[in-house]
């Protein structure tokens, strides 16, 4: 998926930046710096372009320039076919575009900055993943099998199971999806679970807060949570706040959580 965002105004505010499941190209087509930590005590800045590798949990962004983002979210199985490794040497990493693709990132970032309308932007964008993508993307079965499982509330991913099914043992389920994927299949799983919560909770921006209050046990149970306090534990771990505290930028964006 790509996307273009303009920021008007500095912004000096920070964000979380809550886990997707993931790997994320992000390209500042401006000169500002922006910064990132992580919640066990690590930081570090980027500017130019930079990717996200799949993450586990939450990390810090912020505060961020003036000026056009644009960007890129990756299918599993693009990454070791776009970088030129497995998803998960990627896996909580934030490394500058150049580590990666050497001088052809800012020649590739030039020119999408050189594009005149949004459209054009992002169609160079495209243009500059596909001359990096090196095919057949392949994956293991088991991974694909598993991805392409409909796994929710009333059909949870259980690992020996899905692993007896398929044939092969569960050290190598978890291997073979860790390397396309960067993360284990029950943290994919539990993140793409979270993401559905962040969905809904999102959706309901202006909500009564008494509303809200009563639809958040609803809500844990229809995403498949034991009961409230187990949506809270989660939560807490994953965006690094309650479901209560949770401030989404606007209804589309529910994964950029606002520091206030």
């Amino acid at each position: 998926m790509l996307w273009w965002n303009r920021r008007e105004g500095n912004a000096p505010a920070g964000e979380h930046l809550l886990p997707t499941g993931s790997a994320q190209l992000v390209i500042a087509l401006h000169d500002g710096t922006f910064a990132w930590s992580a919640p066990e005590g690590a930081s570090g800045g980027w500017s130019g372009s930079v990717v996200h590798g799949p993450q586990a949990t939450w990390y810090r962004s912020g505060p961020k320039t003036a000026g056009v983002v644009v960007g890129a979210s990756f299918r599993p199985e693009a990454a070791a076919a776009l970088f030129g490794m497995p998803a998960v040497a990627l896996t909580g990493e934030h490394l500058p575009l150049e580590t990666l693709w050497g001088t052809e990132a800012e020649r590739a970032r030039q020119r999408i900055a050189a594009a005149s309308t949004p459209p054009a932007t992002l169609a160079e964008l495209e243009r500059s993943i596909a001359r990096r993508m090196r095919r057949p993307l392949l994956m293991h079965p088991s991974t694909a099998a598993a991805l392409r499982g409909a796994w929710d509330a009333e059909q949870p991913f259980r690992l020996r199971s899905f692993a007896r099914e398929c044939g092969y043992s569960q050290k190598l389920v978890i291997g073979r999806f860790c390397e396309s994927v960067g993360l284990t299949p029950s943290r994919y799983f539990r993140i793409r679970r979270f993401a559905g919560v962040l969905g809904a909770l999102a959706a309901e921006l202006g909500t009564p807060a008494a509303a809200k209050a009563r639809s958040l046990a609803q809500i844990a149970v229809e995403s498949g949570y034991a009961d409230h306090a187990h949506l809270d534990r989660d939560f807490r771990e994953l965006a690094g706040v309650v479901p209560t505290s949770y401030r989404p930028i606007d209804a589309a964006s529910p994964h950029h959580h606002i520091l206030r």
